[in-house]
């Protein structure tokens, strides 16, 4: 028997099990009908590089769609990890795993707009190391000879599987995640596969790469706990915004402001921040914060209320300005009623049949 397949049938693989067993934790995570995989961390472009959610490089190593694609990934994880682990030690192990799977979720996400969940990029990593260690590692010829073996064959006919059933039409699999990881592991096996003890600088790394997922998950956590808060605030708003409290109804859009400043909705939050304090009568305050609605979302509405509260700061220039934004983006006709100082200055001024009849239901 060779030394390396003694060597990894004797060590307990630590790091392994603590990597599968978050894994079957978040797998639990998500059969709770509140969660999400998107709200659980996974990747995709937008939340990663609009929003500036990094963790989302990470935690979607730990996650997984179906019992179908958790049992996949589990069955190689159990051939790879232990025996990457218990040869080359546990800080290598994390190392190539964590980087893999933060590589293939960068080219994932940077590449397409796939929503993407899945251990596949870190495995891929792991057999890129293992490619590395074949041909450049000390003991690289006894490692070719396990490689070889049954344990080998099984293992990268699964991979093999998995990667061109990923090329079908209409598949789920994230083939870029693999080649991201595939390129990353093997990169790091050409640096990290000798067997000596591990030196100070693996270590550290190895450190440094469990304290990510420790930290990955912290933030998706903290990002929870701030998601949570912002959607009171909101709800509070509108509460607020219904009882006529414009002023605290105000400052809540600001404080959800503060909280989430690149969310999807903030153009519209600052509109009905802007909305509130019109009718507040804080002119200034809602010039503020409809100009920045209209910088991030320029839309006739938003246009009509600023050109109002031109109009209320006798601004009538300013009120000109926006009433031609407001052709700009709304040149058809318009289905709202306008009191006629803002219809005259829109050329839309009502005759008097329609005065009438608006004089009519409002007595």
């Amino acid at each position: 028997m060779f030394e390396l397949d003694r060597v990894r049938r004797a060590k307990l693989p630590p790091a392994s099990i603590a990597v599968g067993v978050v894994t079957l934790i978040a797998y639990g995570l998500e059969q709770i009908p509140e969660l999400g995989l998107l709200a659980l961390g996974g990747s995709q472009r937008a939340p990663i590089w609009n929003d500036h959610q990094v963790w989302r490089l990470l935690t979607p190593v730990f996650l997984h769609a179906n019992v179908m694609h958790i049992a996949m990934n589990g069955y190689s994880f159990v051939l790879l990890a232990p025996f990457v682990e218990r040869i080359w030690g546990w800080a290598r192990f994390l190392i190539v795993y964590v980087v893999s799977g933060i590589a293939g979720a960068v080219l994932s996400s940077r590449a397409s707009d796939a929503f993407s969940v899945g251990a596949s990029g870190a495995l891929f990593g792991l057999v890129g190391f293992l490619i590395a260690a074949a041909y450049a590692g000390t003991h690289k010829h006894e490692v070719r000879a396990i490689v070889r073996g049954t344990w080998g064959q099984g293992l990268f006919i699964s991979l093999g599987l998995a990667a061109l059933w990923g090329f079908r039409p209409g598949s789920n699999i994230d083939n870029l995640a693999h080649l991201g990881g595939l390129l990353a592991g093997g990169g790091l096996g050409l640096m990290l596969v000798e067997t000596e003890e591990n030196d100070t600088p693996t270590l550290v790394m190895g450190i440094a790469s469990a304290l990510a997922i420790v930290a990955a998950f912290a933030a998706l956590g903290w990002d929870a706990r701030e998601r949570s808060r912002y959607d009171a605030i909101l709800k509070e708003a509108l509460q607020l915004f219904r009882v006529k409290d414009y002023e605290g109804a105000a400052r809540c859009y600001e404080q959800a402001l503060v909280l989430r400043p690149r969310s999807p909705f903030t153009p519209a939050i600052c509109e009905a921040e802007g909305e509130a304090y019109l009718a507040a009568g804080k002119l200034d305050e809602a010039a503020i914060t409809l100009e920045r609605a209209w910088r991030l979302n320029p839309t006739p509405t938003i246009a009509l209320q600023l050109i109002e509260v031109s109009l209320r700061r006798k601004k009538p220039k300013e009120a000109q300005s926006w009433a031609g934004e407001w052709r700009t983006t709304w040149p058809g006709p318009v289905s709202v009623e306008l009191r006629p100082e803002l219809g005259n200055l829109l050329g839309l001024a009502p005759d008097e049949e329609t005065r009438a009849a608006i004089a009519a239901i409002g007595s």
